[in-house]
């Protein structure tokens, strides 16, 4: 039986590259360089599968959706797994309100678990967290398939890696970020082995998301 492979889509955060280590790199090389070191190089050694890591930096969700249905015929529903790793829905839709950014992203994970029913696979966020910055999370009680803890606060592979995971009382790196919060930012983002200085995930990074998303597609392989 030949090996089954790991798929993986997504933006910056799971292509593993970053600015810190695509300096001087003319795009398009720049936004693929370091998937040696991205997270889903590493579920698939622990899941014992090939990896194909169709990720690239700054995809906006469209993009990540378009990528996998255009991979999808080659998805084999025994022996692959896919890991879906969306952006922020206000990316390239800096104007809309909240609402209307959830509902491009409903949209978007409709199509996904289409192209994805029968296969096994997990969805998560790169960085940017729905609760508790644009709803509540009982604003989001609707079930989406597989997404790793929908509408839970700080649900993105960055609060993995900025300590604050799933963690109401902390503040998501970006978001203290954009508010300057010079302390938050100073204590999550320059003085954490997990995230470099351009607040993309460290090689430890990657291995820490690997670890932390595991156990939720070993709940689905079993």
């Amino acid at each position: 039986m030949s090996k089954g492979i790991l798929w993986a889509f997504g933006d910056s955060f799971t292509a593993g590259n970053s600015k810190d280590i695509s300096k001087g790199m003319p795009y398009p090389l720049g936004n693929t360089i370091g998937k040696h070191r991205a997270y889903p190089n590493f579920l698939a050694r622990e899941l014992n599968l090939r990896v194909v890591n169709l990720a690239e930096g700054g995809h906006e969700n469209k993009g990540i959706v378009n990528t996998l249905i255009k991979a999808s015929p080659n998805f084999n529903t025994v022996n692959d797994f896919i890991v879906v790793g969306l952006t922020t829905p206000f990316r390239g839709n800096i104007e809309v309100s909240p609402t209307e950014a959830l509902s491009l992203l409903l949209t978007d994970l409709n199509t996904i678990e289409k192209f994805l029913f029968g296969f096994r696979y997990i969805i998560t966020s790169a960085f940017c967290p729905l609760t508790p910055y644009y709803f509540k999370s009982e604003d989001l009680k609707f079930k989406i398939n597989n997404y790793v803890e929908w509408g839970k606060p700080n649900n993105t592979l960055i609060d993995i890696c900025g300590d604050t995971w799933l963690d109401e009382k902390k503040t998501n790196p970006v978001v203290a970020k954009s508010e300057n919060n010079n302390s938050h930012r100073t204590k999550n983002a320059e003085s954490n082995i997990y995230l470099e200085s351009c607040s993309h995930p460290s090689t430890e990074g990657h291995k820490l998301i690997a670890k932390t998303l595991l156990p939720y597609i070993n709940k689905i392989i079993k």
